[in-house]
């Protein structure tokens, strides 16, 4: 009788963790379509200020080409510090081997000048962080779920056409 019993067990046992692997596997929601308005954007869209960091002036410009992003940085190091202007121009370029669109930089100024190696990584990860953060809150969604599988620029807005990838739910 034990024997049984632990088999039954065991049974139980596979057929539940094969349940709950399987509800974790990402399954594709249906697609939808997030329209963004420029003032919506200006309104919600932050980038993180830090101790030895602050943002301000920040502004959002969609334009046919791109979200043109516009601040000014504060940095602080040793009692001093140093503001400079940063412009980033936002696009969205298709990934044919991932079959999505993913944000890219067109343009990165600081203080009206091309942004070096350093810089340019600094700020994408700055500005590019932020961006992805909003776009995930802004849809719901875990940022990691997100997927474009379209981004059309117009003079006052931004539509996103998004697909996610969630867990299915058990049940």
């Amino acid at each position: 009788m034990s024997k049984r019993l632990l088999t039954l067990f065991t049974m139980v046992l596979v057929l539940g963790v094969f349940s709950v692997a399987q509800a974790q596997q990402p399954t594709a929601s249906d697609g939808s379509t997030l329209v963004l308005t420029e003032e919506q954007i200006n309104d919600e869209f932050r980038i993180p200020s830090t101790p030895t960091r602050r943002i301000s002036n920040l502004e959002v410009d969609v334009q046919e080409d791109g979200v043109h992003i516009s601040f000014d940085m504060t940095t602080i190091k040793d009692g001093t510090s140093n503001t400079v202007n940063i412009i980033a121009v936002l696009i969205g370029l298709y990934q044919p081997e991932r079959q999505q669109m993913m944000w890219s930089f067109a343009d990165l100024l600081v203080t009206s000048v091309r942004a070096t190696g350093t810089q340019r990584r600094e700020l994408m990860n700055l500005i590019g962080g932020a961006w992805r953060n909003y776009l995930a809150d802004v849809a719901d969604v875990n940022v990691r779920s997100l997927n474009f599988t379209k981004i059309t620029f117009s003079a006052l807005d931004l539509t996103l056409e998004v697909e996610t990838f969630e867990a299915e739910s058990v049940g």
